[in-house]
């Protein structure tokens, strides 16, 4: 059971029979069989969670996630991190992948359960959501690696020496520090036993009750409650040049930034003048970095310096990336994470590294060292815009109901969803067709994408069809229904055949029908105004009351249509046939129309006989 958040949790467990037994003897021997139960609060002395950050996928169900508890062995500066055993943990799912969308905890386990003697927590996403665990005796660190927190933690009395004015900014920056209860417990990620759906570490979730607000960062905290990853990928180059001539392959080691002891992502974005020059920038950029780990199994292409493909690898076990002189290679990291590149000198003793380049602009990446290169694979995403608008009866004009940001990348096509258009739906009718809709956009850089979208009041109104013929309103149909705002079309029945049996057609080129033959719907004087032609007939006929043929008819023609050919033979005893009267018109025309119809009469020639 569970309150407020997970906050506390409540135990029920049976203490007598004991093991679960069940209760012997007879009724007669024990007329009344007791069961003792103990309850106890279970203390949640740490909560951690997995998040993704909003640009990642979502991970499917059933992926494995592997954490790692360590307990701190020895004296401050001096000590080990070993398995932690025996500590007891609960495991819940949370419905929602990244900070801003978390749902109500659900147990996973029935049972408080321990680690074991290789400290390892094996998790799962499950139906109900992604992994947390609550540690109820122990307060757990995340990736604490920094030997000043340590020693601080272990020493709380180290007073206001460095420990206050250094690394204090890693766990809390100036909040009060919390008392160590028990052993130095630290939580770490298994990446290379966990699935590859929940890709790579991308900072960790700061839950500050002492500010009462929520954000993620890179720098972890003692108040810092979840690891959050990133499967979001993202190109990143890391290139051999040479000055000679070689057929040597060098090595360049990758390694994560898992640790680090400040706001490395102000740092990165910030003027590098405010610290009085890029190289004392730098220098603070670099003592952020507490700990990196290489990361073996990642998958990079090797190109030539034409850029052909040389061939695909994947990192060694220490990270190792493997490249000839002149060659690069491409590889993808999650987003929003950090990285290091180097070269391994021991592996070519016989070369010197003359330089390192950053070649990518910006601050993608940023020379810590003369060998060694920070990679910010930060997120590229930029902002736009959804809005949605109503027309306002009173002011009589169209208004802006809400107003919502979302992310997306420079230069991809962004859209509006199906639940835009499902907005207030009980409410609010979409207007499909409104021309002012602004549906999907290609993604500015500067973020200034604005889609639109306009709805209206769900409100019944009339409106009156008008046929007209002319200048002459033929028919007036005044029983139909719609939503006001909303746009109303000319139905399949208005063009064709829709009065006088057959006679008439819609005519969609007459500039006098209502605007594109739609009308939009106000509260009243609503009139879709229709214009027809009529309908022409072709009628051959041999002038001689049918004697050389019988008289042969082509309906449902309007002006412009090819005219349709005679299908018969003129032929007439004693005559030879001239033509026809009028003379006959390929296309069809009203000229000589007589009621609509298009009469062609035989022309004949009387034969004189010997």
């Amino acid at each position: 059971m569970s309150q407020n958040n997970m906050r506390q949790n409540l135990q029920l467990s049976q203490s007598y029979p004991e093991d679960d037994q069940p209760i012997v003897g007879t009724v007669a021997e024990k007329p009344i069989a007791t069961i003792y139960n103990e309850a106890r609060h279970l203390k949640d002395m740490s909560q951690i969670r997995k998040y993704m950050t909003e640009s990642s996928s979502e991970v499917p169900t059933g992926a494995k996630l592997v954490w790692r508890l360590e307990q701190y062995v020895g004296e401050a500066r001096n000590g080990s991190w070993v398995p932690a055993s025996g500590i007891p943990y609960v495991v819940w799912a949370i419905d929602g992948k990244n900070p801003g969308s978390i749902g109500l905890p659900q147990p996973v386990s029935d049972r408080i359960e321990t680690t074991g003697e290789d400290g390892r927590i094996i998790l799962y996403k499950t139906d109900n959501g992604y992994p947390a665990v609550s540690f109820t005796e122990n307060q757990v660190y995340l990736n604490l690696y920094d030997e000043e927190v340590i020693a601080g933690l272990l020493n709380p009395g180290i007073g206001e020496g460095d420990f206050e004015t250094q690394s204090l900014r890693s766990i809390g920056g100036g909040r009060p520090q919390p008392s160590l209860q028990g052993p130095l417990l630290r939580l770490v990620e298994v990446t290379e036993e966990s699935d590859a759906e929940w890709g790579l570490l991308a900072g960790y979730f700061n839950d500050d009750d002492w500010n009462y607000n929520s954000s993620y960062g890179f720098n972890a905290s003692y108040e810092s409650t979840g690891f959050v990853n990133s499967n979001k990928m993202g190109p990143v180059e890391v290139e051999k040049r040479m000055s000679v001539q070689s057929d040597q392959q060098f090595t360049m080691i990758l390694k994560q930034v898992v640790s680090l002891g400040g706001d490395i992502r102000k740092l990165i974005e910030a003027d590098p003048e405010e610290f009085g020059g890029y190289d004392n920038w730098v220098a603070e950029i670099r003592n952020c970095v507490t700990e990196t780990q290489p990361r073996g199994n990642i998958s990079y292409t090797i190109h030539n310096a034409d850029g052909s493909i040389a061939g695909k690898a994947v990192t060694g076990a220490n990270g190792e990336i493997k490249l000839y002189a002149g060659q690069y290679a491409t590889l993808n990291l999650p987003e929003e994470s950090l990285w290091t590149v180097e070269e391994d000198l021991n592996v070519t003793p016989t070369y010197s590294l003359e330089n390192l380049e950053e070649n990518t602009g910006g601050s993608r990446m940023i020379k810590l060292d003369e060998n060694l290169m920070l990679i910010n694979a930060k997120d590229t995403r930029v902002g736009y815009t959804v809005e949605y608008y109503i027309f306002d009866m009173i002011e009589s004009n169209w208004s802006m109901r809400e107003q919502y940001q979302r992310t997306g990348y420079a230069g991809e096509i962004v859209s509006i969803t199906e639940a835009d258009k499902d907005f207030a739906k009980d409410d609010l009718i979409f207007l499909k067709d409104d021309e002012r809709n602004i549906l999907e956009a290609e993604l500015k850089e500067d973020g200034s994408t604005t889609l639109k979208l306009y709805f209206t009041l769900k409100q019944a109104v009339s409106y009156t069809v008008k046929r007209w013929y002319g200048d002459t309103c033929v028919e007036t149909l005044g029983d139909r229904e719609g939503n006001l705002g909303t746009m109303v079309y000319a139905l399949e029945m208005d063009k064709e055949g829709c009065f006088s049996g057959d006679k008439y057609y819609l005519d969609e080129t007459d500039e006098r029908n209502s605007k594109g033959l739609l009308l939009t719907l106000y509260e009243e004087n609503n009139v879709l105004n229709l214009y027809y032609k009529k309908y022409y007939t072709v009628k051959y006929t041999d002038g001689a009351e049918g004697e050389a043929f019988s008289d042969e008819s082509h309906g449902k023609l309007r002006a412009g249509d090819k005219t349709p050919a005679f299908t018969g033979t003129p032929e007439r005893k004693g005559y030879k046939f001239m033509g026809w009267d009028p003379a006959f018109n390929p296309t069809v025309s009203g000229d000589k129309a007589k009621n609509g119809v298009i009469t062609y009469t035989a022309a004949w020639q009387k034969v004189e006989t010997q």
